[in-house]
């Protein structure tokens, strides 16, 4: 079942487009991509939302995780590392990556930092939430 609000973003998707930074700033484009990406029981939408967003304004970090977001939903691997799952012991666990010796140069593309760099932070959040 699909909450009012999902419906209602895909409603204005569908009949506006893609809602760039141009359009209606960073701050209300971000929270579009942030509906998109957390729509992973709709891996149709979040695919028309990435098709959209290739030609609009907006940052290359959010395809990636956009991208990676919908490969890792169809069980392929991811391409540019950015999606973890939490173990029971409270460690992240980056999902499949495809080709990941060329992993940097991918995320360097779309402007992100390097892949152990990002798992390492990603590692330093979770112990600094433990301890509070």
């Amino acid at each position: 079942m699909t909450s009012g609000w999902v419906r209602d973003d895909k409603k204005i998707i569908d009949k506006y487009g893609w809602p760039d930074i141009k359009i209606v700033g960073e701050k209300a484009s971000s929270g579009a991509w942030l509906i998109a990406q957390h729509a992973d029981k709709d891996i149709k939408f979040q695919e028309q939302c990435l098709e959209l967003m290739k030609a609009k304004q907006v940052p290359l970090w959010q395809l990636a995780y956009l991208t990676d977001r919908i490969q890792t939903n169809k069980k392929l691997p991811q391409i540019y590392g950015t999606q973890f799952y939490l173990t029971k012991n409270r460690r992240f666990i980056n999902r499949p990556i495809k080709n990941k010796s060329t992993l940097n140069k991918r995320r360097k593309e779309m402007g992100l930092e390097p892949f152990e760099k990002y798992k390492n932070k990603l590692s330093e959040s979770q112990k600094n939430l433990q301890k509070k």
